[in-house]
C-alpha cells in the first residue's frame, strides 16, 4: 500500500547548507521510488490557521519510506535539513483503493458504537448528596436507573417516581 513522508516545516534558515540538501535529496529518493507530491508553496487555510510549508513525498510502500529515511545516502544529508529547519515529520501508510469514511465505524468497540449511535445523547451530572442544597438524597436521585446509581450519575431533569417523592425532611 502506498506510503508517505510528510513534513510541516514551521521555519527555515535558508542558506548554503539547505541549498546543498535540495540539490542532493532527489538522488536519495530514486532507489526507493520516492517522488514529491507537494513541496512547499502557498496554501489556502479554509479552517484554522496554517503557518509554514507542507512537504509530501510518496513511496510505493511503508518499507520503502522507512528504508529511504534510514538509508546511508539520506543520513549523509539529513543533518543539512534538521539543522536549518524546524519541522514536524511523519511517515505513514495510505488507505486502500475504494476506502469509505464510514469504514472507520467498523473499528469502534461494539458497546461504544451502540451507546453513541443508537441512543440520543443525555446530559449527566454528579449524583446528589445529602445536605447539598437541592433537598434530595443520593438514592432518590438515582433510583430510576441501576447502572447510573452504581456509576454515580443521574440524568439532568430525570423524572423518576423516586424524584417526585418528597424527601423525609420535607414530609409533613
Amino acid at each position: 500500500m502506498t506510503a508517505y513522508a510528510m513534513a510541516h516545516v514551521h521555519s527555515t534558515n535558508f542558506g548554503q547548507e539547505l541549498i546543498e540538501y535540495l540539490r542532493r535529496i532527489d538522488a536519495t529518493l530514486e532507489p526507493f521510488e520516492g517522488r514529491f507530491l507537494v513541496h512547499g508553496g502557498p496554501v489556502d487555510a479554509v479552517e484554522g490557521t496554517w503557518n509554514g510549508d507542507l512537504i509530501i513525498i510518496e513511496f510505493p510502500d511503508l518499507d520503502s519510506a522507512r528504508g529511504w529515511y534510514e538509508s546511508p545516502e539520506y543520513l549523509k544529508i539529513r543533518h543539512l535539513r534538521t539543522e536549518n529547519t524546524t519541522a514536524d515529520t511523519i511517515i505513514f501508510e495510505g488507505l486502500p483503493t475504494g476506502y469509505l469514511a464510514k469504514s472507520a465505524l467498523d473499528h469502534l468497540p461494539r458497546r461504544r458504537a451502540r451507546r453513541e449511535f443508537r441512543h440520543p445523547p443525555t446530559r449527566f451530572r454528579q449524583r446528589c448528596r445529602p445536605g447539598d442544597g437541592n433537598g434530595r438524597g443520593r438514592a432518590a436521585a438515582n433510583a430510576d436507573h441501576p447502572r447510573r446509581r452504581r456509576a454515580g450519575f443521574v440524568a439532568v431533569g430525570a423524572e423518576s417516581p423516586a424524584m417526585k417523592r418528597k424527601p423525609p425532611s420535607v414530609r409533613g
